[in-house]
């Protein structure tokens, strides 16, 4: 059975009990009309994740919240639509630093940057080319992504299920390594936790990923709870966890 297309005039949502965003991976090209979808689907099935969480978690702003909340983020410099980056608003640390530049609303690496100088004449320009149409984020790069690498812990039904070790974005390979699913410390389960719970509805997918500071400190990098890969092909058992908690949701 075909899955059905959230951008398809022709499905009638309203035949459906329960509709789970799964792989909508083109909303961030079409955010607006993407959240129109979302607002009128929601009145006639059952959508999961919540509409109002789909609204919140489509544009990476949401960071500010968590960090309000809180739960440790990276360091994020936001920028607004039509503006620049200004060295002197980074730390010492951070103008010496490589830096990630991406729009706010974006997803799966699409126009991500990385820089070794903030300073420089190709960052100030990327900065601004992206900034024309939208918001920017700039964050430090941390060299941690490459030699122990993210984390992605899983959470399925509401509750803690598996995590795997993510290969980095930088540098960019034709081929990336398959990901391996990893035991994590209580440390980590804890912070994943402490982000699920900040979150502003009930939740029946999410993926945290977190990445280690310079500090060695575990810091959220980003929340998935709108279309995230969630690892089932190292981990088959999610697949089933998953299942059996929309079959609860159906059954209530």
């Amino acid at each position: 059975m075909a899955q059905p297309v959230w951008d398809d005039p022709s499905v009638d949502w309203s035949s459906y009990r329960m509709a789970v965003v799964r792989s909508t991976w083109d909303y961030f090209h079409r955010r607006d009309k993407f959240l129109r979808w979302v607002q009128r689907a929601s009145s006639r099935v059952d959508l999961w994740n919540p509409p109002r969480t789909l609204r919140w978690n489509t544009d990476k702003a949401y960071l500010r919240d968590l960090e309000k909340a809180d739960v440790p983020t990276v360091a994020t410099l936001w920028i607004p639509r039509g503006g620049k980056l200004d060295p002197d608003q980074l730390s010492r640390t951070e103008r010496a630093s490589a830096i990630v530049v991406k729009r706010t609303i974006s997803a799966a690496g699409e126009e991500t940057y990385r820089f070794a100088d903030a300073t420089s004449a190709p960052a100030r320009r990327t900065v601004a080319r992206l900034a024309s149409s939208g918001p920017v984020m700039v964050q430090s790069y941390l060299e941690s992504v490459e030699t122990i690498g993210e984390r992605s812990l899983m959470f399925l039904g509401g509750r803690y299920t598996h995590a795997v070790r993510r290969t980095p974005l930088f540098p960019r390979r034709k081929r990336r390594r398959r990901e391996a699913v990893v035991s994590v410390s209580s440390e980590l389960r804890d912070l994943a936790t402490q982000t699920i719970r900040a979150c502003p509805e009930e939740l029946l997918y999410a993926r945290v990923d977190l990445v280690r500071d310079r500090d060695r400190t575990w810091r959220l990098l980003e929340l998935e709870v709108t279309e995230p890969s969630l690892f089932f092909v190292p981990y088959p058992r999610g697949a089933d966890i998953l299942a059996r908690a929309i079959g609860r949701r159906l059954a209530n």
